[in-house]
């Protein structure tokens, strides 16, 4: 877990560095990202999905609209939950985004050939699986264990 943790800290410190010259930091182009891969998804859904309280991601909320990337819609079938959906900003700045975190990743990785780069995507991904498995909910995010027996 240590070793994971290291990880997640590099890769963060540099998709903020690759970034800043767009003004983006790491928390905004993940919910682009996630926006991307699934729109129409309300500010709860996507706290769920980066682990983090509904509170944090009004910040990242408010500054993606801000900046017009993103809008936000009342639902269709509940009037208090506000659909969140990429601009075309919203979209051309993901686009750029994904360029650079891509090259940053290329270089972050360099050293690892093709076959290890496709193992460690391999096993992150079930190690990943593994934990969406215990999910009861989709939208839910897993409970941790409190430190102390094991």
């Amino acid at each position: 877990m240590y070793l994971a943790r290291r990880l997640q800290i590099l890769v963060r410190d540099e998709i903020e560095g690759a970034l800043a010259p767009l003004g983006i930091t790491a928390s905004q182009y993940m919910a682009l990202s996630m926006l991307g891969r699934r729109d129409g998804l309300s500010s709860a859904q996507l706290a769920r999905r980066f682990g983090i309280e509904p509170q944090s991601m009004t910040g990242i909320i408010k500054s993606l609209e801000a900046r017009r990337l993103i809008s936000r819609r009342e639902a269709d079938s509940n009037r208090r939950i506000l659909r969140i959906r990429l601009t075309n900003a919203g979209r051309n700045c993901l686009d750029a985004c994904e360029a650079i975190v891509d090259r940053a990743e290329e270089g972050l990785f360099a050293n690892l050939p093709q076959t290890e780069l496709k193992t460690l995507r391999e096993l992150v991904q079930k190690v990943l699986g593994n934990s969406r498995a215990r999910v009861n909910d989709a939208n839910e995010v897993p409970k941790h264990k409190k430190a102390g027996k094991r």
